[in-house]
């Protein structure tokens, strides 16, 4: 087994990845880490989530999802949960999930949507969120208390995940 992982984007195609490892027996993964992911395409369309935050707001998700999916959309493709993992309606079956994400970033309802799905499928699920942080705050202000903790939430996981999931 390995174990996957990545940030924004990154966790994005490790939510996608993690689908298409389960949807297909091709990969076993231990665990995955989709650390603050952009999984739902839908997010800049819906005026109820638009945030204006240092860092990653609405108008650079709207971009990133532009780019991200304009030959599907050119083509006049159904966007699979393979490009936006939101999509899945099924996530029954999915490797155990670290995560975290700040409050005040576009990412965060969709993470927690991700979060309560896994754990309503029977995923085992570790979660933090952290109120009032914008996105990839633990980075970009990395000696800050809550950034230590987040850091110090995400090793600390990683470790025990690993030594149950990939080492028995």
């Amino acid at each position: 087994a390995v174990a996957v992982g990545g940030h924004s984007a990154g966790g994005g195609l490790t939510a996608a990845l993690s689908l298409k490892a389960r949807d297909t027996g091709a990969v076993d993964i231990g665990f995955q880490m989709p650390l603050y992911p952009m999984i739902d395409d839908t997010q800049p369309d819906d005026p109820s989530r638009e945030v204006q935050a240092p860092v990653r707001n609405t108008d650079a998700n709207r971009a990133g999802w532009a780019a991200y999916l304009a030959d599907l959309r050119r083509m006049g493709e159904a966007i699979p949960p393979y490009a936006a993992p939101a999509r899945a309606t099924d996530l029954s079956g999915l490797p155990p999930t670290i995560t975290f994400v700040g409050t005040a970033e576009p990412f965060h309802l969709e993470t927690v949507a991700y979060v309560e799905g896994l754990r309503a499928a029977g995923v085992e699920v570790a979660f933090r969120e952290y109120e009032g942080c914008f996105h990839a705050f633990e980075a970009s202000v990395p000696r800050a208390d809550v950034s230590r903790d987040a850091q110090d939430f995400t090793y600390a996981t990683f470790g025990e995940f690993h030594d149950r999931y990939l080492t028995g």
